[in-house]
């Protein structure tokens, strides 16, 4: 199975050269395969966003190595990661990160655009997403007419437009009821099933993360639980991750 991130003894810390040093990373180490859907969990400000911007490139570690797809990120040049990002990895957050002046057919086609495509393969690619998650009767429209359902599907299509080998989703359900939620969830389920793309997925949700192939969570920077879906059912999963959740929770409260 093809290796699609490796971490190898990393660690994150800010302000390593200060007075201060906060370490928000210790000695993670960890492998993402190819066709993975992994969920990470733990409580707030353990460093789960720092795990998965460390790991995808958004931010360097401090000691230790990344491998994404056989690259060192460390020993990249900005423009080599700008690059690889383009070419590799779809980023989804929370607050969408739409643009606003931009139609809902410019925000999916930005990263071809960036990416410096053709204009005909640009709009066949556009196109494909657009009628994928049928959102056909709103391409024309901006961010600010449309819900907040439709804003993150639009978010998805523009992740995947590019045909990344992965997908880094942070809380990408976090602003949504749980209707929306899931059935963005079913996306995710369908694109990792359908087109193989790797998932990692920050939740702060037991059920969503019961829809994943593997659990990770996260306490003081730490991965303190590692667990693999294997064989069990639905909600075999759901089950052990609130037994971890739960867990954690006694640990911390005493």
């Amino acid at each position: 199975m093809k290796k699609v991130l490796t971490a190898e003894n990393v660690y994150k810390i800010y302000g390593a050269k200060g007075k201060n040093p906060f370490e928000a990373l210790t000695d993670i180490n960890f492998v993402m395969e190819e066709g993975d859907f992994i969920c990470v969990m733990g409580p707030s400000g353990a460093g789960k966003s720092t795990f998965v911007n460390t790991l995808s490139t958004i931010d360097m570690p401090t000691k230790g190595k990344v491998i994404a797809l056989e690259h060192d990120v460390r020993q990249m040049s900005e423009k080599e990661i700008g690059e690889f990002r383009y070419e590799n990895i779809g980023f989804i957050f929370q607050e969408f990160n739409l643009i606003d002046s931009l139609t809902v057919f410019e925000n999916i086609a930005l990263p071809l655009i960036l990416a410096g495509k053709p204009k005909e393969e640009i709009i066949e690619k556009t196109l494909e997403q657009i009628k994928r998650i049928h959102i056909e009767d709103i391409q024309s429209k901006y961010p600010n007419e449309i819900s907040l359902g439709q804003k993150q599907r639009i978010a998805i299509a523009r992740a995947i437009v590019s045909k990344p080998e992965m997908i880094i989703a942070d809380e990408p359900t976090g602003n949504l009821d749980s209707k929306n939620s899931f059935e963005i969830l079913s996306y995710f389920h369908k694109i990792n099933k359908e087109d193989n793309i790797t998932i990692l997925m920050v939740t702060h949700n037991s059920k969503i993360a019961s829809y994943a192939k593997k659990f990770i969570f996260i306490k003081d920077g730490k991965i303190s639980h590692m667990i693999d879906r294997g064989n069990m059912s639905q909600k075999e999963f759901y089950y052990k991750i609130v037994e971890i959740n739960n867990e954690e929770s006694q640990s911390f409260i005493s």
